[in-house]
């Protein structure tokens, strides 16, 4: 009999699991130790404790996974994520619920030789999140970071500055290359 009211299945769906609940007692068949289950049927129950069974999973997460991928992923806010593992001295740095810590914030704590805080920020100078180079990155508080966004936020010329100033410094580099050979020879 198809319900028309939810409260009503949920009340019924309730009341068919109090009447119809059991308890049982399972001693775990890896470690020995005594479960206490509530099921209403005993079909569904399991021969192992629960920190048995997931020791005893089929699939198994981070680098013991069988969809592990490196550990480099890219985030839905475009950023690079590394998974960090947690004994490192970087896991405090992680997002919340994850393994994970954008690159750019563990390359600029690996370059100091220490962890963030929260209200440091990296800045990408060229404004491309994958370019995650030593030279492209430049720690800043947060106040003087949102300063720099909200100048030109919205300004698509802003973007070609800022590539234009990348290229300017990547080939005032090769200059310097070339002088040293020419020094050399």
């Amino acid at each position: 009999m198809p319900y028309k009211d939810k409260e009503k299945k949920r009340e019924n769906n309730r009341n068919y699991y109090e009447q119809n609940k059991q308890d049982y007692y399972y001693k775990c068949i890896v470690c020995g130790k005594d479960k206490y289950v509530t099921y209403i049927t005993p079909s569904r129950r399991s021969n192992r404790c629960v920190s048995c069974a997931l020791k005893s999973r089929k699939f198994k997460s981070g680098k013991d996974s069988h969809k592990w991928k490196g550990g480099r992923i890219i985030g839905s806010d475009g950023y690079v994520l590394i998974y960090i593992e947690p004994e490192s001295p970087y896991s405090q740095m992680v997002r919340k619920g994850t393994h994970y810590v954008p690159e750019h914030r563990l390359i600029m704590a690996q370059y100091n030789n220490r962890c963030l805080e929260t209200n440091e920020h990296v800045h990408h100078l060229n404004g491309i999140k994958g370019d995650n180079r030593i030279d492209n990155l430049q720690l800043m508080s947060q106040q003087d970071h949102n300063t720099l966004q909200s100048l030109c936020s919205n300004c698509n010329l802003r973007k070609e500055i800022r590539l234009l100033h990348w290229q300017i410094k990547e080939q005032q580099g090769q200059i310097r290359l070339l002088i040293d050979k020419l020094v050399e020879v």
